[in-house]
């Protein structure tokens, strides 16, 4: 099996190799010069193409990659070497980050975290999807330039060929999902970006930027975490509820409940779903519909026990039961979550200041400068933005009849507390948007599927990856300045 070498060593390392094993007594490994002569033959057309004879036995492979090889000698084994790189990058990347989420969150220890990423199905899997795209998409791309296609066309065509490679991440579901909204999106950033650069789009005016990404999709997703949360993404609804302690209120401590216990917080969720639909009724209205005996108010009637006597209105004793002020939860939540959520955000700094560690050791102050301004500017746009949307849903009350916009208001709150996105750069302000646009994306896909208008397509998420890369890969070699996102591009520049 030492001919496979020829697929990982050029002429020179292989010279390299030979000169390095010939003073132990080892002889030439591979028959390199009839596998070179045999790729360096000349490539016709793709229409006048003939394959190699097949009857010899070394000549099977080499006749089967004819005529999709190149035919330069160091083409198919810089390809290798790609992926074979591709394949260490990811399963380093992939094994560390498990390791250093299972100290930081699990609190297992460092060895048997490290033990764990490091024998994880996850990191090789992965790595393999990765590797095996970069190579078949850089041979395909290669074969096709040789026939003389549109660069544009041979990359889209490679990109697209190579993506069904993403199942073999078989190991992680979500992930591929993941990946793929990702990209998705991605590439309408990159499509749209190269289509303005070229003339074939118009530029939009001033007033229409990338910062109406966030509100709109805030819209929906605010309108989608109220009303249909069964639909609503679970990482996002975690980190709503999470740092929503003062308007989903958790059960207060010495309390005696006899009966049902505290509800969670996706009954609390359902119930002021089930109360905008009925209009905001009053604590008196309320006792006396419908919609008192129903299973999602039942759910958190120990909530209505608890709430001060003071309250008239349903909506707000459950949001708040503690106080008849809707202004007191929304400034305790700032005091509260401002501080915790920087910590949160810290990690995240600290992790790029890690990869920007070059610019950290030269100009250390002013590095340090701008990532405490940073991290300060997402604290205040995620804690006001959540804020803000909960504080809307007592506002409307004071304005609106409680029939008027029951439901869809909540979406009017979604859209205001978006405007908090004028607080971020302009580059995160398209990051987030584009990361809010992939998870409307997922809860009008989910809705749609709960509710039977579509039907799930088993792996389908490997059909808009290759559509979303081929595109990326199209415009990474068409008009790199259209890949607008830096980590995007170097990563191109490392695997493609």
């Amino acid at each position: 099996m030492s001919w496979l070498l020829a697929f990982a060593l050029s002429r020179r390392e292989y010279e390299g190799l030979t000169r390095v094993l010939r003073p132990v007594g080892v002889k030439e490994p591979i028959p390199r010069k009839a596998f070179e002569q045999y790729l360096a033959r000349p490539h016709p057309p793709l229409s006048r193409a003939k394959r190699p004879s097949q009857h010899a036995p070394q000549d099977k492979l080499v006749a089967f990659l004819h005529p999709w090889t190149c035919s330069h000698p160091q083409c198919l084994p810089s390809a290798t070497q790609r992926g074979l790189r591709a394949f260490l990058l990811a399963y380093l990347v992939i094994s560390v980050g498990e390791g250093v989420l299972g100290i930081l969150f699990r609190r297992t220890g460092p060895r048997t975290a490290i033990k764990n990423a490091l024998s994880s199905s996850s990191a090789y899997t992965f790595a393999m999807f990765l590797s095996s795209y970069t190579f078949i998409c850089r041979m395909v791309q290669r074969g096709l330039d040789l026939n003389h296609v549109a660069p544009f066309t041979s990359a889209f065509i490679a990109g697209l060929v190579a993506g069904p490679t993403i199942l073999l991440d078989h190991s992680s579901p979500s992930r591929r999902l993941t990946i793929s909204l990702y990209l998705l999106t991605k590439a309408m950033q990159f499509l749209f970006a190269d289509l303005q650069s070229t003339g074939k789009l118009p530029k939009l005016p001033n007033w229409f930027g990338r910062w109406l990404l966030f509100p709109l999709s805030s819209a929906q997703l605010i309108w989608c975490f109220l009303n249909d949360h069964e639909s609503f993404p679970d990482t996002y609804f975690n980190f709503i509820v999470s740092r929503s302690q003062d308007y989903i209120p958790k059960s207060p401590r010495g309390i005696q409940r006899a009966g049902k216990p505290w509800p969670n917080s996706r009954s609390i969720v359902d119930a002021i779903h089930h109360l905008a639909k009925a209009g905001y009724p009053s604590l008196s209205e309320l006792k006396q519909s419908e919609l008192a005996g129903s299973h999602a108010i039942d759910q958190v009637k120990p909530v209505f026990d608890y709430a001060n006597p003071n309250h008239t209105r349903a909506m707000c004793a459950l949001l708040h039961p503690d106080t008849p002020n809707c202004w007191s939860p929304f400034f305790h939540m700032l005091q509260v979550e401002l501080p915790r959520t920087f910590k949160f955000f810290s990690v995240f700094t600290l992790i790029g200041l890690l990869f920007n560690r070059r610019k950290l050791v030269r100009q250390p102050v002013e590095t340090l400068s701008k990532a405490l301004l940073s991290t300060s500017k997402s604290t205040a746009f995620a804690v006001l933005a959540i804020a803000t949307a909960w504080r809307f849903v007592c506002l409307w009350q004071d304005f609106m009849p409680g029939n008027v916009l029951s439901r869809d208001r909540i979406a009017l709150n979604g859209f205001i507390s978006g405007f908090w996105i004028l607080l971020e750069s302009r580059g995160r302000q398209m990051d987030l948007g584009m990361y809010s646009i992939r998870l409307t994306i997922e809860s009008v896909w989910q809705g749609l599927l709960r509710r039977g208008y579509v039907k799930s397509i088993r792996h389908g998420e490997a059909i808009y990856f290759s559509l979303s890369m081929a595109f990326v890969i199209a415009i990474y070699r068409t008009n790199r300045r259209a890949i607008n996102t830096g980590y995007i591009a170097s990563l191109l520049d490392i695997l493609m």
